[in-house]
């Protein structure tokens, strides 16, 4: 096993590790999501979420560079009093469970739906499990190997894709701007920005980084690489399929690369975007498995990446995957509706809160 203490990552690393992550859940859920909410002004939401989040993640940075070396949760311990501070961390630990049974439902939802219909949802879903497991058992250089391997697949992937379908984009389908005012644009950035706050799991390995300064610029990097990777497939599918279609589609990029076949290499280009998808989910379920595992080791006197606590949690989700989102459309009225809230209160609301009490703790004692 890893020693735990003697880990550490590059910043190029972290920042693959948070596009990977976001992109992998990005397709199959926020590029759906944001455009039931905002219609054929998702890019404009789409652009108003990343402003808020620059914001949002400078605070989450502050939090890591007044703290170096601590984790959330031990960042936590440090700003609050013991009571507090613990039930809020255990908050956390249930938000970790949480990010990660909606990812584990989601990807199955996707394989059982799109790829492998007469497969068992039970079945998918402790595979999916069992991988998450698997890489944390083989510790964090295992699954940010996977993800460097990835990432340059998925930049030209996405270039090739969108290169593809050029043709058959009619941009007039996003006219006219502004069509239902500004308030859809609103709701669905603020939709959007629940989902990036799962971003909040990588200040679990801020304490890993070979160099902890200047975190904001690391975190920065991350949202404008997204930004920019989620403009074409926002308004691609739009443009493609017009709006009324897409909102019947349950999965809109992925049913825009099946139309594609590369003449001479592939016939359809969707066994690559599954193969891609797959990889993607892997490393996703690995960072946010270990992420919840450190969560749970620095709250508790527990031994960190430990056998019974890895099995606890691949068995925890799996249940939770299967018994409260027992069908997808449970799991898409929890997504639409739910899910965004909670991820804003734990991915912007509290971090906020956190600095606040911190500053004011500072100004209180520096007068005193």
């Amino acid at each position: 096993m890893e020693n735990i203490k003697r880990l550490q990552i590059s910043r190029r690393q972290l920042i693959i590790l948070g596009i990977t992550s976001v992109s992998t859940t990005g397709h199959l859920i926020t590029v759906s999501v944001l455009i039931g909410r905002a219609g054929r002004d998702a890019w404009l939401a789409w652009f108003l979420t990343l402003i808020l989040a620059v914001g949002v993640l400078w605070v989450i940075a502050r939090l890591g560079e007044i703290y170096p070396g601590e984790n959330l949760i031990s960042i936590i311990s440090r700003i609050l009093p013991r009571p507090f501070g613990f039930l809020l961390g255990l908050a956390y630990v249930v938000f970790f469970f949480l990010a990660l049974a909606v990812l584990l439902r989601t990807v199955t939802a996707f394989m059982v739906i799109g790829v492998l219909p007469e497969v068992p949802v039970w079945f998918v879903i402790v595979s999916f499990a069992f991988l998450g497991f698997y890489g944390v058992r083989k510790g964090v250089e295992a699954f940010l190997r996977v993800a460097e391997i990835l990432f340059p697949l998925l930049i030209f992937f996405g270039i090739a894709a969108s290169l593809r379908t050029m043709s058959d984009k009619d941009y007039h389908e996003l006219l006219p701007i502004l069509g239902a005012g500004w308030e859809p644009i609103f709701w669905g950035s603020l939709v959007a920005l629940g989902f990036l706050g799962e971003l909040i799991g990588l200040t679990m390995y801020y304490p890993f980084l070979e160099e902890r300064t200047e975190l904001f610029r690391l975190n920065l990097a991350i949202l404008l690489a997204t930004g920019v990777l989620f403009i074409g497939p926002i308004t691609g599918v739009i443009a493609v399929f017009g709006l009324e279609q897409v909102l019947n589609l349950t999965f809109p990029t992925f049913s825009q690369l099946r139309s594609i076949s590369v003449i001479g290499f592939v016939e359809r280009i969707d066994s690559l975007a599954i193969f891609l998808m797959l990889v993607g989910s892997y490393v996703k379920i690995a960072s946010i498995s270990y992420a919840c595992n450190l969560a749970v080791a620095t709250l508790f006197p527990l031994k960190a990446n430990n056998l019974y606590l890895n099995i606890t949690i691949a068995v925890g989700v799996s249940l939770i995957s299967m018994f409260i989102f027992f069908n997808y459309l449970t799991l898409q009225n929890f997504v639409h509706n739910t899910y965004f809230k909670v991820g804003l209160l734990f991915g912007v609301v509290i971090p906020c809160l956190l600095l606040l009490i911190w500053w004011l703790k500072k100004i209180y004692s520096s007068r005193w």
